[in-house]
């Protein structure tokens, strides 16, 4: 009866100790947002298609990674992205698509065949501490496709960084959102002018 005794008090030390570990430290999540303050001159009658962004092999986690030189790559265990940031970049491309009004119709699971498709890789996101500035950094490459005639129209590459608020991790979410909102901008701005171009009569086009 004794030995049952000790052994029961060995077992309940070691529940207690696991649910202290396993409740000591918070884990938190974060998301990108939208926030698109771009708006068309024009609605062009055209479906678009958002496709599913890929990603470079080493961005593939929900860790939130920071660097201190070029040649660290480390992340944080206990605040992590909510979803895939891929999927998180190109949910922000279609909001601040559908919210410019530049296309009658704006999807990423297209109900049918797109007029348009827009496609990105995400190269990077991170932060990055420099002594004692903190940056968010966000490196992705953008494609605007013509699907009819299956040719690229536009292709551009984005990597800048912008200065973090604070020390919470909640300010990486919110600079990287800084910097994906300002590359939609740029991508909404550029296509217009594409489409604009493309809509000249062909002996006014260059």
């Amino acid at each position: 009866m004794k030995k049952s005794l000790i052994l029961f008090s060995i077992a309940l030390s070691a529940l207690l100790v696991s649910a202290c570990s396993s409740t000591g430290t918070l884990t938190r999540y974060y998301t990108l947002a939208a926030d698109s303050s771009v708006q068309a001159s024009k609605t062009y009658p055209y479906k678009l298609a958002v496709k599913k962004f890929t990603v470079d092999p080493a961005y593939n986690s929900s860790n939130i990674v920071y660097r201190e030189s070029p040649y660290d790559f480390m992340s944080y265990n206990h605040d992590l992205w909510a979803t895939a940031p891929d999927h998180q970049i190109a949910n922000i491309f279609t909001e601040d698509l559908k919210q410019s009004g530049l296309f009658k119709k704006v999807e990423q699971r297209a109900s049918e065949m797109p007029d348009y498709e827009i496609a990105g890789h995400l190269i990077a996101i991170e932060e990055v501490d420099e002594g004692s500035s903190r940056f968010a950094r966000v490196a992705v490459e953008i494609s605007f496709r013509d699907v009819k005639k299956d040719s690229t129209l536009w292709k551009k590459a984005f990597d800048e960084k912008e200065s973090l608020g604070g020390t919470e991790p909640r300010e990486i979410a919110k600079s990287a959102s800084k910097l994906v909102n300002r590359y939609a901008q740029t991508v909404i701005s550029e296509i217009e002018n594409v489409l604009s171009r493309s809509s000249l009569p062909e002996n006014n086009m260059q």
